[in-house]
């Protein structure tokens, strides 16, 4: 009985801990680099759902990009220059923005890679 309240516990620990460390896939599309399409992506992103962290991981490094996001409107809420270097994330809070639904690009002025969000 005891082995049993032990496995009931970790279950509901473990179903509490990825209910609310849950996200959000940022597809992200266009390209990078000459002839490579965004499959090699050097950019994942996601959106924490608890709370409304936008998180862009870096996969090698890019040097000087600008991040942009733009609300449901179109209207830049957020523009940023940043060395983008991999591992290092780039973190903004949407709650902070007011912005729940929009778009976020990054460029190096070559090259654009951009998604849609929601949470």
């Amino acid at each position: 009985m005891k082995a049993f309240r032990k496995s009931l516990l970790f279950v509901a620990v473990f179903f509490l801990a990825t209910t609310f460390a849950s996200s959000k896939v940022i597809k992200l599309k266009g390209t990078w680099g000459v002839g490579r399409s965004v499959t090699e992506k050097p950019i994942k992103g996601n959106i924490e759902d608890n709370n409304g962290n936008l998180q862009l991981d870096f996969l090698r490094d890019l040097g000087n990009v600008v991040v942009t996001i733009s609300d449901a409107g179109g209207n830049i809420v957020y523009q940023q220059g940043v060395f983008a270097e991999e591992g290092i994330p780039l973190i903004v809070s949407l709650e902070e923005l007011s912005i729940r639904k929009g778009i976020v690009s990054v460029s190096d002025g070559n090259n654009t890679v951009w998604g849609e969000f929601s949470y």
